[in-house]
């Protein structure tokens, strides 16, 4: 195979990338697969929250500690198929080991 083939080929494919990129773009994964996907993602982190979603909005509700808050939406941000959050969580602080609203 000449250098010229390889070349040819190569560009080939990424042209067939970047196309397929775009036609599938739009659709995303059905709401429930995504919520399922927060779910999992909320419990690695040991996130105790309620997660609902439409048309790829996910919106969180529940209470957690203040420092976790931009761990948390930085995690669900970066769900496949999450186009957008709705931050309804209530931000709890911690002060000498006691909860404080």
């Amino acid at each position: 195979m000449s250098s010229r083939d390889v070349f040819f080929l190569s560009a080939g494919v990424f042209v067939g990338t970047v196309i397929g990129r775009v036609l599938f773009r739009g659709r995303g994964a059905p709401d429930a697969v995504i919520a399922d996907r927060v779910r999992q993602r909320l419990r690695r982190l040991g996130a105790e929250v309620e997660v609902s979603v439409s048309a790829g909005e996910v919106e969180l509700r529940g209470s957690v500690p203040a420092s976790d808050h931009p761990r948390i939406l930085r995690a669900v941000s970066r769900v496949r198929g999450v186009r957008g959050i709705d931050d309804d969580l209530a931000l709890l602080q911690i002060a000498h080991g006691s909860f404080l609203h």
